[in-house]
């Protein structure tokens, strides 16, 4: 499990994550290994959830394709329109999971607090219920 929430406020925006790596019912000491959840693709930022094998995934999707544009929503939804069906193809253990952060975002958006802090608190909510999110957070503000 992996939590990743992205808050528009105040016309700033803020991605966060947390760091969390683990396996199965293992984790990692967030001093051993730190591999962050938010990438780049171009102009954009991609957070990966799930399993870090979807980073791989990603990597492997992308390798010898030509760069991709994320500017505009349709471009967005017809890049991810074409990898859902090779996720699901190529790589069939892939699968779908929910995020607590939402929840925690709808409570806090209407509060006196920054995306930064609407973004860190959602995270930590999705940390304190569920063992298999956590670590260090991250905090992009592009």
């Amino acid at each position: 499990m992996s939590i990743a929430v992205v808050v528009k406020k105040d016309n700033k925006i803020v991605i966060g994550a947390d760091t969390l790596q683990c396996f199965d019912s293992n984790t990692t000491g967030v001093d051993n290994l730190y591999e962050s959840k938010l990438r780049r693709i171009g102009s954009a930022i991609l957070a990966g959830a799930g399993w870090g094998l979807c980073d791989n995934i990603l990597d492997d999707y992308l390798k010898g394709k030509k760069p991709v544009r994320l500017t505009t929503k349709q471009q967005i939804f017809l890049f991810f329109k074409k990898l859902w069906p090779v996720l699901h193809e190529k790589y069939s253990f892939v699968n779908n999971q929910c995020d607590y952060a939402i929840g925690a975002m709808h409570v806090l958006y209407d509060q006196e607090k920054s995306a930064e802090e609407i973004a860190r608190l959602a995270i930590e909510a999705a940390i304190s219920n569920n063992v298999y999110c956590g670590g260090n957070i991250e905090i992009i503000k592009p």
